[in-house]
């Protein structure tokens, strides 16, 4: 059997065909619904900054299974699921890589489900407590969720960055407390800060994916 898949190379995206064997012992072999790009992430790994080029690329998905493997009790044929595998039109991922997608789920939404994912898995690792002060820094999608979260989580007040004036107006809308361009604005994150944080913050969440805000 044949994919399609993504694969960089000098900064270049090509797709290219490979023989796919079938299934082994904990395997299946899954055919792609959907499969989430992430702007950031792919930038980084065409420029080489995550592996070694080249590298297929792909996390989010989701995908049905077309043929479950030896050893495989958990998926049967026709299942719906959402896995971490690269961008291709037919993949072979281990069945643990695997989680079912709920029934009622848009099997659009639910590739979304890693960017997502990424961002309640920072508030989480964060520690952040309720009341504590959080600044965003980037307003992407995994930026956006993680706003969000840290406000489910009880952040006040909650701060956002990005150059992007449409994301930071959904951000506003959204319920962030403050929503600032630093490119028209290079002080307005410090005066923030200043006004309604005294002057410190301590959870600070990075999802520009660029090391120069975090300078």
């Amino acid at each position: 059997m044949k994919t399609l898949y993504a694969q960089v190379e000098l900064g270049k995206v090509t797709l290219q065909e490979k023989e796919l064997p079938v299934p082994g012992p904990g395997q299946l072999l899954l055919k792609a619904h959907y499969s989430t790009m992430s702007p950031g992430t792919e930038w980084a790994l065409m420029h080489e900054f995550i592996v070694p080029l080249p590298t297929s690329i792909g996390y989010s998905m989701c995908a049905t299974v077309v043929e479950v493997g030896p050893d495989v009790d958990e998926f049967e044929v026709g299942d719906v699921v959402v896995t971490t595998g690269e961008h291709a039109q037919y993949l072979i991922m281990d069945a643990i890589n695997c989680t079912p997608a709920p029934k009622n789920v848009d099997k659009v939404q639910a590739a979304f489900w890693n960017l997502g994912h990424t961002g309640l898995y920072s508030v989480r690792q964060s520690k952040l407590q309720l009341g504590e002060a959080a600044v965003v820094m980037g307003q992407g999608f995994v930026g956006s969720v993680t706003a969000q979260m840290a406000r489910l989580a009880g952040a006040c007040p909650v701060i956002v960055t990005d150059l992007s004036e449409e994301r930071l107006e959904m951000a506003r809308k959204m319920g962030v407390t403050r929503a600032i361009n630093p490119k028209e604005d290079p002080d307005g994150l410090r005066e923030a800060v200043d006004e309604l944080c005294g002057g410190s913050v301590p959870v600070v969440f990075e999802a520009t994916g660029s090391r120069q805000p975090l300078e």
